[in-house]
C-alpha cells in the first residue's frame, strides 16, 4: 500500500487526513483479522453511539481492508429489526 492510501481517503470527495488510529489500522492491515462492531457505549446495533459506522465503514474500504467485519451486538427488539442498521451504514 501507498504511503498516501495509508495517510489519506478519498471517498470519492476531496481528502481528508485519517485520525491516527486510523492511520494506523492502514498501516497494519497485514495483521489484522475479523473486525468486530457493536454501539459504543451501549453494545447494541452499530447505528447509534460514539462512533460513526458508516465513516468507518468508507475509510475501511478506502485502506484496503478485505477482512471480515462481524457484528456481535444486543438486540434492541427483534431481529428484524435489529438488521435494519444495515442499509444506513452499508
Amino acid at each position: 500500500m501507498s504511503s498516501a492510501g495509508a495517510s489519506s481517503a478519498t471517498n470519492g470527495r476531496k481528502h481528508h487526513p485519517l485520525p491516527a488510529p486510523l492511520r494506523r489500522l492502514g498501516e497494519s492491515l497485514g495483521r489484522i483479522g475479523p473486525i468486530q462492531i457493536a454501539a459504543v457505549p451501549s453494545r447494541a446495533e452499530p447505528d447509534e453511539g460514539e462512533l460513526d459506522y458508516r465513516s468507518i465503514m468508507q475509510t475501511l474500504e478506502a485502506i484496503g481492508y478485505k477482512g471480515f467485519i462481524g457484528c456481535e451486538y444486543r438486540l434492541r427488539s427483534d431481529t428484524d429489526a435489529g438488521l435494519a442498521w444495515r442499509d444506513r451504514i452499508l
